[in-house]
């Protein structure tokens, strides 16, 4: 017998679900509210099951199947599946297309991006993650510019992102990590310690997930500057990319160095050097900081500035991230703004670094 659906509107009547969905107050990283939030102890409530999952098929919530590990009550994309608003609780994927915009700074998307378009079979829009989308079909389990992955992409563990890559299965790689994440500047040191429970990088995540962000209410990426020869350091978020995605990262080492753009570069050591000092239409002293086209720093302070001084040094790194999602977008390659159809879409993301072009 087939599982009853729960229409995603009705998501608030699971019991337990009210208080998660809630989640902690800006600066406090960790989940909070009772434990029943999120675990449950017999798997039944009045002869009915308490987990729930989404199906694809159905497009919906359904209550039923197997127990999960940890007791829990559901899956990543059972908590992270709905429609964002102000709230803090940051959603991935929703049933109805996000509102995105040119950029996805003004709608209803987080920093992430989400994964409403994979998950509509669109392959170049976002990652192939198990339980939200098909597996890649020109890729395969094989990352581009890496090498093969040992099962379809997951949320976290050995074919994910998030938590430990030394646990296969995404729970269990992420056990006790929603209990201990810290608030301030992450670490590295243990996946809670991480950014965005990405183990062993740095970071400040922005306490709404980047709900509709601004110059000093934003994430604040970990990077430096790295000579061309060398790879990026792991603790950085372009490190990060370059576990799965390595040959995307690696300089030639003839002439320029680079085969593809630059990542953990810094402004200030591009020639011809006046065209970087005019980031988002800065003197290269006091730059305002775009969130549209976002940076990286070697700054692991707390402090989020609305400005940023590029001829300093270190303040202004490209990364990954400067150009592209890591859940996803309506853009091919995942990339944040359509620049292959500048200027008739109204937005030249890449003249906010090269201001020349603009």
């Amino acid at each position: 017998m087939r599982a009853t659906p729960l229409l995603i509107s009705a998501i608030l009547l699971i019991p337990g679900l009210a208080g998660l969905l809630g989640w902690p107050a800006a600066g406090v990283a960790r989940v909070q509210g009772p434990c029943s939030d999120c675990h449950t102890i017999h798997n039944s409530r009045q002869g009915e099951p308490m987990t729930y999952f989404f199906d694809r098929d159905e497009g919906q919530l359904v209550t039923g199947g197997d127990p999960n590990p940890a007791l829990l009550v559901t899956g990543c994309v059972g908590c992270h599946l709905g429609v964002n608003s102000a709230g803090s609780m940051p959603y991935v994927l929703s049933l109805e297309e996000p509102d995105y915009g040119l950029t996805g700074t003004g709608g209803n998307t987080r920093a992430a991006g989400s994964f409403y378009w994979v998950a509509h079979g669109q392959d170049r829009k976002g990652h192939n993650v198990t339980g939200l989308a098909d597996w890649d079909r020109q890729h395969g389990y094989t990352p581009p510019g890496g090498t093969v992955l040992p099962a379809q992409l997951t949320c976290a563990g050995a074919a994910g992102c998030h938590g430990s890559p030394e646990v296969a299965t995404p729970a269990t790689a992420l056990q006790g990590s929603h209990h201990q994440e810290k608030s301030g500047w992450r670490d590295g040191g243990t996946v809670a310690t991480s950014y965005r429970l990405l183990q062993g990088v740095q970071g400040l995540g922005d306490p709404s997930f980047e709900w509709q962000p601004s110059a000093s209410q934003r994430n604040k990426y970990y990077g430096y500057h790295r000579s061309g020869s060398s790879d990026p350091a792991p603790d950085t978020i372009s490190g990060f990319c370059a576990r799965c995605h390595g040959d995307f990262h690696q300089a030639t080492g003839d002439g320029s160095p680079w085969l593809r753009h630059p990542v953990d570069f810094d402004l200030s050591q591009g020639e011809p050097l006046e065209e970087y000092l005019g980031y988002n239409g800065g003197d290269g002293t006091a730059n305002p900081y775009n969130v549209a086209v976002p940076l990286a720093t070697a700054d692991t302070s707390d402090q989020v500035p609305a400005t940023i001084e590029i001829s300093a040094g270190d303040q202004a790194v490209v990364m990954c991230l400067s150009c592209h999602r890591a859940h996803g977008s309506p853009v091919d390659a995942m990339l944040r703004w359509d620049y292959k159809s500048w200027p008739a879409n109204g937005y030249n993301g890449c003249g906010v670094c090269h201001s020349s072009k603009n």
